[in-house]
C-alpha cells in the first residue's frame, strides 16, 4: 500500500488516524488488520462505536472466522482501555486497534437519574481525556516490551471556542504526544459511475493522506488513493495505487485533457472510476 511508504506500520508502536467522518480511517486499520490476520499475527478491533461492518470489512480482505481476529464491542472507556492495556500485555497480540476515541465514554457519563449535582458535573469535565492519557501513558512501555502495535482512530470535531484550532480531536493532546506518527485523512471528493442497480451514484471516494508527525521517517508526506463504496471490488483500489506509482515514476502524466502516456494521446479522463 503507498501509506506503507509514508507510515510504515512498525512493532511496538502507536498510531493515531484522524479525520472527518467518512473518510476511509476505518477501512485503512481494517485493511491492516487483515494483512497482520494474513500473516499469522493476532489482529483485535476494538470496536466502541459499535459499527463494525463484517461484510465490508470481508471485501477488505480481513478474514472474521479466524482465529487471528479479535473483534471486541466495549461498554465504557474505563473496559475499552483497560482490555487494550491486557491485550497488550500478553505478548501475543500483533495489532491492535480502537475505533474511535471520539465514543470513549466513562462510566461517570452512564448518569442514573437524579445522579446530576453540580459537585459531579464538575468532575466530569476533561474525563475522558484524563482517563485516555492515563491510559496510553501506560501503553508505550507496554507496547515495546511486547512489540505490539496500536492504532487509535479519531474523528475530527468542530471547536466550540473563538481561538485556537477551528477542529479537534476532542479527546485531549494526549495521544498526539505518545503517538509515533499521526495520519490526517481526509476525503477530496466523489467519483460517480453506475451503481449495481442501474442507476447513477457515488462508486468511489479519492483520499489523502498526509503524515502530520512521524518519529520513524521523515514527515509531511502526501500520497493519494482511492476506496470503491460499491461494486464487487469494495476497499482499498490496488489499481489506483499502481497509477498513482506510475505517476510518480514519470510514466503518466495528467494535464487539462486528462493522463497522458509518453506525453502524447490522452488515455482516459482524470475523473474515470477504476
Amino acid at each position: 500500500m503507498l501509506v506503507d511508504q509514508i507510515a510504515p506500520l512498525v512493532k511496538s508502536k502507536i498510531f493515531e488516524c484522524y479525520g472527518p467522518y467518512s473518510s476511509g480511517k476505518s477501512s485503512l486499520a481494517i485493511s491492516a488488520c487483515a494483512n497482520v490476520v494474513k500473516s499469522g499475527g493476532i489482529a483485535v478491533y476494538i470496536d466502541v462505536e459499535c459499527a463494525f461492518n463484517a461484510g465490508f470489512a470481508e471485501t477488505l480482505g480481513l478474514d472474521i472466522s479466524s482465529d487471528n481476529f479479535i473483534l471486541l464491542q466495549p461498554e465504557s472507556e474505563e473496559d475499552a482501555l483497560a482490555a487494550a492495556i491486557k491485550f497488550a500485555n500478553s505478548g501475543i497480540i500483533a495489532l491492535i486497534v480502537l475505533d474511535s476515541t471520539n465514543a470513549l465514554t466513562p462510566k461517570a457519563e452512564f448518569m442514573e437519574e437524579g445522579d446530576d449535582s453540580e459537585e459531579l458535573s464538575t468532575q466530569r469535565v476533561g474525563l475522558r481525556a484524563k482517563i485516555l492519557g492515563t491510559a496510553v501513558a501506560q501503553l508505550v512501555p507496554i507496547c515495546k516490551k511486547t512489540k505490539t502495535t496500536c492504532i487509535f482512530i479519531s474523528q475530527l470535531r468542530d471547536n466550540i471556542s473563538m481561538f485556537g484550532a477551528p477542529q479537534s480531536i476532542g479527546s485531549g493532546k494526549s495521544l498526539e504526544f505518545f503517538s509515533s506518527a499521526r495520519l490526517n485523512i481526509q476525503r477530496t471528493g466523489k467519483i460517480e459511475g453506475d451503481l449495481p442497480d442501474g442507476t447513477k451514484g457515488v462508486i468511489a471516494i479519492p483520499v489523502k493522506v498526509t503524515t502530520t508527525k512521524n518519529k520513524i521517517i521523515a514527515p509531511f508526506k502526501t500520497v493519494e488513493i482511492q476506496i470503491n463504496v460499491e461494486g464487487e471490488n469494495r476497499g482499498i483500489c490496488i489499481e489506483s495505487e499502481y497509477l498513482q506509482v506510475a505517476f510518480n515514476l514519470g510514466l503518466l502524466k495528467k494535464d487539462g485533457r486528462g493522463i497522458l502516456f509518453n506525453y502524447e494521446t490522452p488515455l482516459y479522463p482524470e475523473d474515470t472510476p477504476l
